[in-house]
């Protein structure tokens, strides 16, 4: 059975050496017979700057996340993945923002802090 990896690019170069190793990565899995989606989380159309705390998503039946924009089909798509990678650049210790925006969006994927009364 042929593994699906999808890999969250967070670096906002789009030539720089995440990018690189991201390619190089890819190059490697696919010739393993891996499906491999590469997603660049700097260029999606946001409509918050990371999750908005509103936790709507924990009162859905279904892991995901109620702001209709860009990030939302690619956390979709995350639990359908055999793998994820994420990839980004360090800047002071950490992910680059433009991954931690999907890094905060996937709270939307724990479901079970909040329930509706019954």
């Amino acid at each position: 059975m042929n593994k699906k990896i999808l890999i969250l690019s967070g670096s906002p170069k789009k030539d720089g050496n995440t990018a690189t190793l991201v390619k190089w990565f890819a190059e490697g899995a696919r010739s393993k017979g891996a499906r491999v989606e590469i997603v660049r989380t700097a260029f999606l159309k946001y409509k918050s700057t990371g999750c908005t705390s509103c936790r709507a998503c924990q009162r859905l039946d279904a892991y995901e996340c109620v702001i209709n924009d860009e990030a939302k089909p690619i956390l979709a798509k995350m639990a359908k993945v055999d793998a994820i990678v994420m990839a980004t650049p360090l800047y002071f210790f950490g992910a680059s923002a433009q991954l931690k925006l999907v890094f905060d969006r996937m709270f939307s994927l724990y479901n079970g802090t909040i329930k509706p009364a019954p």
